[in-house]
Order: C-alpha cells, then sequence, then structure tokens
C-alpha cells in the first residue's frame, strides 16, 4: 500500500511539473560512476571502489519553472561487467536543479535502481539513493555534472548460502555528461 502511495504521489509531481513549466526539453547522457561496495564473498569480507566508465546510458526530460529553477526526470539503464558486480538493472531519477551563477547548477534527486542480477536465484531488489551535486552548462547543449548518492537501503544482492553476502552499497559517485539536441520546445 505504501508503494502504491509513494507512485501516485510521483505520479502527482510529474503532472504538476509538466502543467507549470514554462520551458522543457530532452536530452541525451551518459554517466560513469564509482561504486563503493563491501560484503562477503566464499566466505571472505571485502570492501573495494571500481570505476566503471560510461556504463550508464539514459534519456532525460528537463522542465524550466523559471531562470533559477527546473526539475527533470532520467530513464536509464545501469550496467556493470557480468559475475563482478551484480549491481545492473534500469534506473530512473527525479531531479531538481537550482541555477544560483547562471551556468552552474546544484542538484538534488532521488534515484531508484532496479537491481537485476545475473542469476535467477537471486533476487532482485529496488535500491533508492538521496543524491545532491553540481553541474555546469558548457553550452546550449551540452552539460557536465557530478553526483554523490547514499543509498536508503544498502543491501544489492542478498545472503546466500553458496557464495556469502549480503554485499551492500557505501555509496555512489556519478561523473555525467548530456547533450541536449535542439529540440527545445516552449509553452
Amino acid at each position: 500500500m505504501l508503494k502504491i502511495k509513494f507512485l501516485f504521489f510521483l505520479y502527482l509531481i510529474i503532472l504538476n511539473n509538466f502543467i507549470i513549466a514554462q520551458t522543457f526539453s530532452f536530452c541525451l547522457g551518459t554517466n560513469s560512476y564509482v561504486l563503493n561496495t563491501e560484503g562477503k564473498q566464499f566466505g571472505k569480507s571485502f570492501t573495494h571502489s571500481k570505476f566503471y566508465p560510461l556504463t550508464n546510458p539514459y534519456l532525460g526530460i528537463d522542465l524550466q519553472m523559471n531562470e533559477t529553477i527546473s526539475s527533470g526526470f532520467k530513464f536509464g539503464y545501469l550496467y556493470t561487467k557480468i559475475h563482478e558486480e551484480d549491481f545492473t538493472g534500469l534506473e530512473l531519477e527525479v531531479l531538481l536543479k537550482y541555477y544560483p551563477l547562471g551556468k552552474m547548477f546544484l542538484q538534488g534527486d532521488i534515484n531508484f535502481h532496479f537491481n537485476m542480477p545475473y542469476k535467477r536465484e537471486l533476487s532482485s531488489r529496488t535500491i533508492r539513493m538521496i543524491g545532491v551535486g553540481a553541474g555546469y552548462n558548457l553550452s546550449k547543449i551540452i552539460t557536465l555534472e557530478v553526483l554523490y548518492y547514499l543509498p536508503l537501503k544498502k543491501e544489492y544482492l542478498p545472503k546466500s548460502y553458496f557464495w556469502g553476502g549480503p554485499n551492500e552499497i557505501r555509496n555512489v559517485i556519478k561523473f555525467g555528461i548530456l547533450f541536449y539536441p535542439p529540440l527545445r520546445k516552449s509553452n
């Protein structure tokens, strides 16, 4: 029941943003990221960080409310090498940007990662993360951003008799590049 209420609330936010947006634009982007994990595999504890370059393509929608505030959504797919992390799956981000200095912006978002492990016997997890970051518009069509995420639920793989676990995310750092095709539309 809580999930249904949350999805309805999210739907209202999306609908409200489309109604009051002065302009909206679409973007294509990709993220490189650093995944910091800890857990157990085959009886041994581990803690490590790994850099994954350009492994998170997505489509985004930006809704400009006024000169200093915009909100948006990103829909994408995050993948890692099979049998390595098992942190792979669909992603949805709901974000809010604040532009205090024109081209530079501060960003806060909620990220939903729908984890899909490579083995079917490992159950999937929905991982919610809170992110903060900053970005810079290099031009009208190219934007760079960096975000730091903390998971609200850290476990992405459950405890398993065969290999150990559970595996948990400590944090995620994303480095993104966005491309805005010149298709902007004003209301």
